[in-house]
C-alpha cells in the first residue's frame, strides 16, 4: 500500500469519526428550550388552617425524547411556631395543553413536580396547584425554582409567592350551640343521640329530680360561624364551667369519650386531654346536691360566656295548683277547661307527672279519672273536661289514676256547670242618658233554658241582622251582624259592645229582632232600647246666650226705674220752684240748674232705651238659632 493511499484511508475514517462524533455531540447537548413558568398570583390572602390553592403553568419545547421541565417549591420564610409546608398535586386545574397528545407528568403530592415529554419535537404544556395550608398567622414567602432536564439551564425565570395569612376567625357565643339532654327522674341514657335537639326546641330550662346521680348533660358545639375558615378539632378551645345554685359539675364526653367516676365541683376546668379527645364536642355533666331549687350553669370558652343553662330540681310532687280557665262548659268536649301547676313541698315546679280529672256528677261531666297528661317542664298541665248535659259537677284533681290509689296528692273540689244549648237573649245599655258623642256600652247576654249562662263560643243568629239607630250614632255600633261571641272564660254569657252616642240631642231608640239562633218560642221578637241624648256643647252655649240675655233685659228694667224716679224728682223740683216765686233770684238760679240737670237725665235715659232696644233684638236673634 502506497503512502498516499494509507492517508486517504485515514482522513476517511478520522471523517467518519467527526460525523459520529458530530451526531454524538449534538444528540447529548440536546435540552427543553423556550421553557416557562407562570403562577396565578404572586400574592395570596389566607387564613389558617384553610388550604390556598396556586395554579402553576410550565411549558417548554422539547427537542429530544424524555426531556423534561422540574419545579420545585422552596418556603423562603415563615412565622415561628409554623410546621407546614407547600406541596404540588397533580394537574386539576386546566389540565395539559399539548395540541398534538396529552403528556404525563410525575407531578405529585411534594415540593417537587417534574413534567416530560413523550416525544419531540413538541411541545409541552402543563397546569397544577401548589396547595399550602399554613397553620400560624403572618407572612410566608414561597420561590418556585425551574430547571430542565435535571441539571440544565433553565430559561423560565423563579416565581416568588407570597402568601399573608391571617388568623382563623375565633369562637362565638352566637355561633356555638348548646343543646340539653335530660331525666327528669335521674335516669339518663349518656349514649343517647341528640339529633332532636336544635336552637328552637332547647331554649328551655332542664328539670332534674334532686338525687345524686347524673341528672343532666348539656352538649357544647363550638363554632366560629365562618363557611371558609370553620374551627376544626385542632382549634377547640377548652371549655370553663361554674354553677351557682344545688348542683355540681364535670366536664365529659359522650359515646366512646364519655368517662365514669370523674370529680365534680362548682367549677370545671376541660383538661388538655380532655380537648384533644373531646375536640370541638365536649358536654357538660351536671348532679343534684340533693336540695331541690334553681342552678344556674355558665359556660364560658376564655373569657366569650356561650350559654348560660339553668336547671331546676324537684322533690316528689306534693301539690297540684288548679285554676278553673272555664267555669261554664258545653256540652262536649272542653280543651284546657281546668288548668294547674304541679310543685314539690318547697313549691318548685314538677315536672313528667300525670294529673287525672274526676267529677263527682257523671251525668253532668263525665270525666272520671281522666288523664290530663304529663306535666311541663314548669308543673303546668291543663285539663280537658266533658260536657254530658246541663247541670252541676264538682271536679278533684288527682295523682292517682284510679280509685284504688294511694296518693294523697289533689285539690280540693272545683265547682264547673254545663250550660244548656242557647234558647233566649238580654241586652241593656250601660245608662239611660248620654251627652252628644259620649261613649256607650251595649251588653248582650246569652242564657239557655233554664235562664243561666251559655258558654264560651260563637253564637250565630242571635240577632235578624245588626241593630238599627233612630239617630245616627257618632261611631258605629260593634255588633255588625247577628252572631254574638262569648269570650272563653266569662261564666256570665254576656258580651259588651261600645259606641259614640249620636251628636244631636234627642231620644235615642236602638231595635232589633231576634234571629233563628234561640229556642223558636224566642224567635222573630222585636226588642229595643231607649236612650236620651242631652246637653252637649251646642246646648251649653245657647243656654248661656239665653242667661247673658236675661241678665242685659234685666239692668235695662233697673235702668228705667232709675230714669222714672229722676223724673219724678224733677216734677216735684218744678213744682217748688213755683211756689218759691217771689223767692230771691238764687233760688231761680237753683231751680233752673235743676231744670237742666233733669234734661241731661232725660238724654241718658233715652240713650238707654235705645240700648234696651238692641239687647231685645240680640236676645230675639238668639233664641231663634237656638230653637232653629
Amino acid at each position: 500500500m502506497s503512502t498516499k493511499t494509507s492517508f486517504k484511508r485515514i482522513a476517511a475514517v478520522a471523517a467518519v469519526a467527526l460525523t459520529l462524533g458530530g451526531f454524538s455531540a449534538v444528540s447529548a447537548n440536546a435540552a427543553p428550550t423556550a421553557d416557562t413558568l407562570a403562577v396565578s398570583s404572586t400574592a395570596v390572602t389566607a387564613t389558617s388552617s384553610v388550604q390556598s390553592q396556586v395554579a402553576v403553568t410550565q411549558a417548554f419545547l422539547a427537542q429530544a425524547s424524555g426531556d423534561a421541565g422540574t419545579v420545585t417549591a422552596a418556603l423562603i420564610s415563615a412565622p415561628a411556631g409554623n410546621i407546614a409546608v407547600p406541596s404540588f398535586e397533580t394537574p386539576t386545574v386546566s389540565g395539559y395543553t399539548d395540541a398534538r397528545a396529552t403528556r404525563a407528568s410525575s407531578a405529585g403530592a411534594s415540593m417537587t413536580t417534574t413534567v416530560s415529554s413523550g416525544s419531540y419535537p413538541a411541545y409541552v404544556a402543563a397546569t397544577y396547584n401548589l396547595d399550602f395550608t399554613p397553620v400560624v398567622a403572618g407572612t410566608y414567602i414561597v420561590k418556585l425554582i425551574p430547571t430542565v432536564n435535571a441539571s440544565a439551564t433553565a430559561y423560565a425565570t423563579a416565581q416568588t409567592i407570597t402568601y399573608t395569612v391571617a388568623a382563623k376567625p375565633a369562637i362565638s357565643a352566637a355561633a356555638t350551640t348548646v343543646y340539653n339532654n335530660y331525666a327528669y327522674n335521674a335516669s339518663i341514657s349518656i349514649l343517647g343521640s341528640y339529633a332532636a335537639h336544635s336552637a328552637a326546641t332547647d331554649a328551655y330550662s332542664i328539670a332534674c329530680y334532686d338525687a345524686t346521680a347524673l341528672c343532666a348533660e348539656i352538649q357544647v358545639n363550638q363554632s366560629n360561624g365562618s363557611t371558609t375558615a370553620a374551627l376544626t378539632a385542632a382549634d377547640a378551645s377548652p371549655i370553663t364551667v361554674t354553677v351557682s345554685g344545688p348542683a355540681t359539675v364535670a366536664v365529659n364526653g359522650t359515646s366512646s369519650g364519655f368517662v365514669a367516676g370523674l370529680a365534680t365541683g362548682l367549677v370545671a376546668v376541660e383538661t388538655t386531654a380532655q380537648v384533644g379527645t373531646l375536640g370541638l364536642t365536649p358536654y357538660v355533666d351536671v348532679w343534684s346536691n340533693g336540695t331541690p331549687g334553681v342552678a344556674t350553669i355558665t359556660i364560658s370558652a376564655g373569657t366569650t360566656v356561650l350559654a348560660t343553662k339553668k336547671v331546676s330540681f324537684f322533690h316528689d310532687a306534693a301539690k297540684i295548683t288548679p285554676t278553673v280557665a272555664s267555669p261554664v262548659l258545653a256540652i262536649g268536649a272542653n280543651a284546657a277547661a281546668i288548668t294547674a301547676v304541679v310543685s314539690d313541698a318547697s313549691g318548685f315546679p314538677v315536672p313528667n307527672v300525670h294529673v287525672y280529672a274526676v267529677s263527682d256528677t257523671a251525668a253532668a261531666v263525665s270525666n272520671s279519672y281522666t288523664d290530663c297528661g304529663l306535666s311541663s317542664i314548669t308543673g303546668a298541665v291543663s285539663c280537658a273536661l266533658t260536657g254530658v248535659a246541663a247541670g252541676t259537677a264538682k271536679v278533684t284533681l288527682t295523682l292517682n289514676s284510679s280509685a284504688t290509689g294511694t296518693s294523697t296528692v289533689k285539690t280540693d273540689a272545683l265547682a264547673v256547670r254545663t250550660a244548656g244549648a242557647l234558647a233566649s237573649v238580654k241586652w241593656s245599655l250601660d245608662a239611660a242618658t248620654y251627652t252628644p258623642g259620649q261613649l256607650a256600652t251595649l251588653s248582650v247576654t246569652l242564657l239557655d233554658a233554664s235562664g243561666l249562662s251559655v258558654a264560651a263560643g260563637t253564637y250565630a243568629n242571635v240577632f235578624t241582622a245588626a241593630p238599627t239607630f233612630s239617630l245616627a250614632p257618632a261611631t258605629a255600633l260593634t255588633l255588625a251582624s247577628g252572631s254574638v261571641t262569648v269570650a272563653a272564660g266569662s261564666s256570665t254569657g254576656t258580651t259588651t259592645y261600645t259606641f259614640n252616642a249620636p251628636i244631636s240631642a234627642g231620644d235615642l231608640t236602638i231595635k232589633a229582632t231576634t234571629g233563628t239562633g234561640l229556642a223558636t218560642a224566642n224567635q222573630g221578637a222585636a226588642v229595643s232600647l231607649t236612650a236620651s241624648i242631652t246637653g252637649g256643647a251646642a246646648v251649653d252655649a245657647a243656654q248661656a246666650a239665653q242667661d247673658a240675655a236675661n241678665e242685659a233685659t234685666d239692668a235695662a228694667n233697673a235702668a228705667t226705674d232709675a230714669a222714672n224716679n229722676a223724673m219724678d224728682s224733677a216734677d216735684a223740683a218744678t213744682a217748688a220752684a213755683q211756689d218759691a216765686g217771689d223767692k230771691a233770684d238764687a233760688a231761680l238760679a237753683a231751680i233752673t240748674d235743676l231744670a237742666t240737670k233733669v234734661s241731661d237725665i232725660a238724654t241718658q235715659v233715652s240713650a238707654l232705651s235705645a240700648l234696651v232696644s238692641k239687647i231685645a233684638a240680640a236676645v230675639a236673634k238668639i233664641s231663634a238659632k237656638v230653637k232653629a
